[in-house]
Order: structure tokens, then sequence, then C-alpha cells
């Protein structure tokens, strides 16, 4: 159920991306914030070493990978995001309390497995583009992969919200699939859930709470 569902995602967000790119005038854009540049470089590298480090087990190697994680990315923000204002809006604090931390878990899972999948591979960074409070890097990896991480500034602390994978935004295919069910939740049983993983079936039950 899940995989056809986020391919034709993906078919449609890289289609929009093609033919619908937001084009900035050269007055809006700052190129190359050194001090943001070179702080996500150091912790790209610092990710490697770690999983590299054939003297610490697979555990603590992910438990780092995790503390870097809460370090720099706002999963709050990134869950409230995907889900949407729409249907974020109608949860209660304690069913938002819980989205935050079942979908904390899985993005760390995602996290962590891409970086591994990476770890080895060559890595080209270029100059970040600032809009005001806002920043992206772009990041070549083996030469085939475009990977793009966006941040903001959170209290003087630049937080990423959102990562693109060759064009493709997390936050936009999250949308699309939280929508998906989220539109029609009063038609679908608790079972039908089991096929999108533990993870996802502690999500979406928590989305059917009404406690």
């Amino acid at each position: 159920m899940l995989k056809p569902i986020i391919i034709s995602i993906f078919l449609i967000l890289f289609i929009t991306t093609i033919h619908s790119e937001n084009v900035l005038s050269k007055k809006q854009l700052q190129y190359g914030n050194k001090q943001v540049d070179e702080l996500i470089k150091e912790e790209y590298y610092k990710l490697a070493q770690i999983l590299k480090d054939t003297t610490i087990s697979d555990n603590i190697k992910a438990d780092k990978i995790h503390q870097l994680a809460d370090k720099r990315i706002d999963f709050e923000l990134i869950t409230k995001l995907c889900i949407g204002k729409q249907h974020w809006r109608t949860l209660t604090d304690r069913q938002k309390d819980l989205l935050n931390t079942h979908f904390k878990v899985y993005l760390k899972s995602f996290y962590t497995q891409l970086s591994i999948e990476n770890s080895d591979k060559q890595v080209v960074f270029f100059p970040s583009i600032q809009k005001n409070n806002k920043i992206t890097i772009s990041i070549i990896i083996d030469k085939t992969i475009n990977l793009k991480y966006k941040l903001y500034d959170k209290n003087n602390t630049w937080k990423i919200y959102d990562l693109e994978i060759d064009g493709i935004s997390l936050i936009r295919t999250y949308q699309m699939q939280f929508n998906v069910y989220l539109n029609k939740m009063d038609q679908i049983l608790k079972a039908e859930f089991k096929a999108l993983g533990p993870n996802y079936q502690e999500i979406y039950e928590q989305l059917l709470s009404k406690n």
C-alpha cells in the first residue's frame, strides 16, 4: 500500500518541481553564509567519522547520530509541517505530543539510514543561499545525488526544517502522503495501517484517537 503511494507522490513532486520553480531576484538573496556553511560541513564530516569508527558498536553510533540530529533538526516543526495546518489545528494537545514523539522516532531512523548509505561517498559542498532568516545548503553526493539542507534561524540557532533529495522535498512528500489518509480517516480501519510498519501504525493510531 505504502510504496505505490510514495512512488506516485515522488513523480508528482518531480514534475511540479521542474515546471514551477520559484525564481528569486538577486536582491532577495545572499550567497554564502560562511559561518553556517562551515557549521554544516563540520557536522557532516563528524557524522561520517562516527559511522566509520570501528571501535564503537552500532548502538553507540546510532546514539551519537541521534545526538547530532537533536542538536540540528527541528523535529517538532517538521512534524507540524508534514501533518499540515488544516489537520494540525484539529488535534488535541495530547495527540500533538504523541505525534511529535512517534514521528521523531521515524525521522531519526530515516536520517540515520540516509547517513549510513552515503557516509563513504564523495561529497562536494556549495556556498549556501540565504533569504532573510532561511538558508539552503546544496551538497552533491557521489556526483549523482543532489541533497539540499533547508535551515531557519530559531533563537540564534540554525535548525534544519526540510531536506530535499534530487529536488523532492521531504515535507511536501509527507504532506501529500498524510493527506491521502487524513482526508478519509473516518473510512479507514486501524488494521489497514499495519502495512505501513510499526512507526507509521503508531502515528496514525494517534491521529485516529479521540483522547
